[in-house]
């Protein structure tokens, strides 16, 4: 799991930069005050995903959630969960923010 922490930026940024960690299967996870940019970050790695041919899926949690709930209530839920997978970087923004 590679930590990003925007106080101090304890990171090793080629991994980042090159991609490498997709190729890993490597978790991201972006912390900060409000208002420091994370969602900006995490966009430009999805950006820089998509420009090397990788699948992206941004969300706000708040909407994955009530979207997989409306899934287990119609039946979709199984193929949600397969489109999920499928997608080589999963973006889940707003952890906390919304009840």
């Amino acid at each position: 799991m590679i930590n990003l922490y925007f106080s101090f930026l304890a990171i090793s940024a080629y991994p980042l930069l090159s991609g490498q960690y997709l190729h890993y299967a490597h978790n991201i996870i972006i912390t900060g005050a409000t208002g420091c940019g994370k969602t900006y970050l995490a966009c430009a790695l999805g950006q820089q995903a998509c420009e090397q041919h990788h699948t992206v899926k941004y969300y706000r949690l708040g909407q994955l959630l009530d979207e997989l709930n409306i899934g287990h209530a119609d039946g979709s839920y199984r193929q949600q969960l397969v489109q999920l997978a499928k997608k080589k970087l999963l973006i889940l923004d707003d952890w906390g923010m919304e009840k």
